[in-house]
């Protein structure tokens, strides 16, 4: 590094540890150091970055708000029990008349697996890369963060350099790799040098019929 990125770096590090760490660094997985030095060896300017990103956080709530009031008053609805038949529901001829109903209430934790509500996201898929999985572009898939994720298990990860990303997660005897549901995608291989950290294993989506 030159004088200067050290000057810079040295500066910002203050700056950025006066406060602790914030949500989004956890999220991320990454320290405030991590983050200035990643935007310093950028050739970026973190002080304009961070103006950049609040002016852009302003112009998206101001876009989103109908949308993101829409999902507060719709967030009940998940914490809500919905009626569940006891017996499986046959996908060709109904074997069912449906003359009477003999079920139990269930909530859409119990519908999609077993898992703790309080370790329970919900995130928005971008791209197609997941496609032959049944995951598309605009999906919301159901993230368990409190899930240890294991070889071949769809998982929530973000990459240092990269961002977040849903990929299949496999594990050889060779090491590692985040897969992608799509040919037209290259598996991401993973070693020494990349910053990874898995935020829960994927076990189910919301999306369009």
């Amino acid at each position: 590094m030159t004088k200067q990125h050290d000057k810079n770096f040295n500066e910002g590090l203050g700056r950025f540890l006066s406060e602790a760490p914030s949500d989004i660094h956890r999220l991320i997985g990454l320290t405030p150091e991590q983050v200035l030095k990643e935007t310093l060896d950028a050739g970026l300017d973190p002080d304009a970055e961070v103006e950049a990103m609040r002016r852009l956080g302003l112009v998206l709530a101001a876009k989103y708000a109908p949308q993101i009031e829409r999902e507060r008053l719709g967030e009940a609805a998940f914490s809500k029990t919905f009626p569940i038949f006891a017996d499986a529901v046959a996908a060709g001829a109904p074997a069912w008349a449906g003359s009477s109903y003999d079920g139990k209430e269930a909530s859409i934790l119990d519908v999609l697996r077993d898992a703790d509500p309080e370790g329970v996201i919900w995130a928005r898929v971008s791209g197609w890369s997941m496609r032959d999985e049944g995951i598309f572009d605009g999906d919301m898939v159901l993230v368990d963060t409190k899930a240890e994720a294991k070889d071949g298990d769809i998982v929530l990860a973000h990459i240092a350099g990269q961002g977040q990303v849903v990929k299949r997660l496999k594990k050889d005897a060779f090491g590692a790799c985040l897969e992608s549901a799509n040919p037209e995608f290259a598996p991401i291989v993973l070693d020494e040098s990349t910053v990874l950290t898995i935020h829960g294993v994927v076990i189910g989506k919301a999306g369009k019929l």
